[in-house]
């Protein structure tokens, strides 16, 4: 994984996301991460989605629920 890819990670997980979820429909980690590799052919560790999905949500205030939000 070259630079400019560990860099995009966080666009990858949001681009996802947006795509695919809703409060109607929700992904697994696992799901995100398969997506990912289909979409955009790399591998990202489950433990980057969710650093990366926690900083997205406590940092830039997108509004994502997590597991621990859903029970």
């Amino acid at each position: 994984m070259d630079l400019y890819e560990k860099n995009g990670n966080i666009l990858y997980i949001l681009n996802v996301l947006k795509k695919y979820s809703d409060e109607d429909h929700i992904l697994s980690i696992a799901e995100i991460e398969r997506k990912i590799e289909d979409m955009y052919e790399i591998r990202i560790d489950p433990r980057t989605i969710r650093r990366n999905i926690n900083l997205l949500k406590y940092k830039f205030d997108y509004d994502i629920s997590t597991r621990t939000d859903n029970g």
